[in-house]
């Protein structure tokens, strides 16, 4: 399992793709890194399949930063 940005927990290198049945991107915050994706597949960061863990950061990060 790799890293992304030091803080993500990279659990496939699986490519998002446009024309996903379910495709919702989240609105990050200003300093926080990378672009949330929810698809059918599951959770991604810049492209990256990510876990649950990953996402709950993401979202803390977030709401620390505004």
């Amino acid at each position: 399992m790799e890293k992304l940005y030091g803080l993500y927990c990279v659990i496939s290198n699986k490519k998002v793709r446009r024309n996903e049945k379910k495709y919702k991107r989240f609105k990050g915050a200003k300093g926080v890194p990378g672009i949330l994706v929810q698809t059918n597949r599951g959770y991604f960061i810049d492209g990256r399949e990510v876990d649950k863990k990953a996402v709950e950061t993401y979202f803390a990060l977030c709401k620390g930063a505004k």
